[in-house]
């Protein structure tokens, strides 16, 4: 999260809320790296046991294409993965998505809805006839800022196996990651 300086009890303010850590505006490069290094790393809470942050992770490593055409978001995704274990590539439209998914088999693919070229519904429409042809199944997973009633459901219609909010919430991913 970024705040500004002048925001009284921010620790408690972010606690309250779920944030795990947050910046100060303005940030400066060195502060941006080290604020996204730390993604996807727990802080213990006062006496609790370590072993509970170890029990989040997925139990295999999967070899996963994110599908963004935000970089921000991408880079976020790809650290959260990668300091899990996860092999990641990145693709920045749909058209890149499918054509990264012909090349090569993953073990899933977080599709962002929105992209340009070709947006992630008819990424995964290309993607389901293709797969449908060579008899497998990869899972797919939305990735969208619309948290509308009923776009859940718009997803699942159009070949996807789930859906995820943006920004992404480390346990939801890893939650739907586990049951790979």
């Amino acid at each position: 999260m970024l705040t500004c300086s002048d925001l009284q009890n921010v620790n408690e303010k972010c606690s309250q809320a779920g944030v795990g850590s947050y910046l100060v505006k303005p940030v400066g490069s060195a502060e941006l790296a080290k604020g996204l290094d730390d993604i996807g790393r727990e802080k213990p809470a006062e006496g609790a046991d370590s072993s509970a942050a170890s029990e989040r992770l997925t139990p295999h490593r999967l070899s996963i294409l994110v599908a963004e055409d935000n970089p921000v978001n991408a880079l976020l995704a790809s650290k959260l993965l990668s300091k899990q274990g996860h092999q990641v590539e990145v693709a920045t439209n749909g058209i890149q998505a499918v054509e990264k998914s012909e090349s090569r088999t993953y073990d899933a693919i977080l599709m962002d809805v929105q992209m340009p070229g070709m947006d992630g519904f008819e990424a995964t429409r290309v993607i389901r006839e293709r797969d449908s042809l060579a008899g497998r199944h990869v899972p797919i997973f939305a990735v969208t800022a619309h948290a509308l009633n009923g776009y859940r459901e718009l997803c699942l219609a159009a070949g996807m196996d789930g859906y995820l909010t943006k920004p992404i919430q480390s346990d939801e991913l890893f939650g739907i990651l586990n049951e790979i």
